[in-house]
């Protein structure tokens, strides 16, 4: 049994982040996914990925941590595609203290291209 649902976000908007911010806006991103343990299938480097698991009180970075994801975020921003996102959707589910801290899998939209790119196709999440 398969059921596919589709929901639309009216009202959506996306967050411009300027070329010279990109690295640290994903620095910050990484640092906070690395503290609550997950990182939604992004790998930031072999060292950092290793520890991934979420936890429930937010754990704290050493140097060695903090250098290798800054490196990380920049060169991901070098090689970043600013005219192309992709939308990620996570859920949970409730546990046994009425909290939501049972993640499950998150799904990734295909790319969605920015529409004043002429040269791309627009498409639709």
């Amino acid at each position: 049994f398969f059921c596919l649902f589709f929901y639309s976000f009216p009202n959506l908007g996306i967050l411009h982040v300027t070329k010279k911010n990109v690295a640290k806006t994903l620095e910050e991103r990484m640092v906070e996914a690395f503290r609550m343990g997950y990182n939604c299938g992004v790998s930031i480097h072999p060292d950092i990925d290793i520890l991934q698991g979420e936890v429930r009180v937010p754990r704290e970075l050493n140097d060695h941590q903090r250098t290798v994801i800054s490196s990380a975020a920049a060169n991901q921003a070098k090689e970043m595609d600013l005219s192309v996102v992709r939308l990620i959707f996570t859920a949970f589910l409730p546990d046994s203290d009425g909290g939501f801290s049972r993640r499950l899998e998150p799904v990734v939209s295909e790319p969605i291209y920015d529409s004043s790119e002429s040269k791309r196709p627009r498409l639709l999440v």
